[in-house]
């Protein structure tokens, strides 16, 4: 958790997700140099899986591509957070992170799930 600081000097890409069955939301910022996530931190607030899922999924990013975003499935984020299966009652909390795919490298992306 954590956030990157206003005044640096990179290119800044933010999204934002929402839970609103539950309340959880976060906002990611990424600092990317030549296509390369340098730096990922969160801010929001959810319960401890949805926060989590957020904080191991900003830690697997860094160093990739910005593209490997794409990649990122429900079986990787229950990888990172030590789980093979998940209730279905707490998908949406596991799988919060999965709106970092819609950050792309042309501008700012948000995305608000309503359930």
């Amino acid at each position: 958790a954590g956030w990157l600081a206003e005044d640096s000097v990179y290119i800044r890409k933010t999204a934002s997700a929402i839970n609103a069955s539950c309340g959880d939301h976060f906002e990611v910022a990424l600092h990317i140099q030549d296509h390369i996530i340098k730096d990922a931190k969160w801010r929001g607030q959810g319960c401890a899986i949805s926060s989590a899922a957020m904080d191991q999924v900003c830690g697997w990013i860094i160093g990739k591509d910005i593209s490997m975003l794409q990649s990122l499935s429900k079986e990787t984020i229950l990888k990172l957070i030590g789980l093979e299966t998940i209730i279905p009652a707490r998908e949406k909390c596991a799988f919060l992170s999965l709106h970092l795919r819609f950050i792309d490298e042309i501008g700012r992306a948000s995305c608000r799930e309503r359930v």
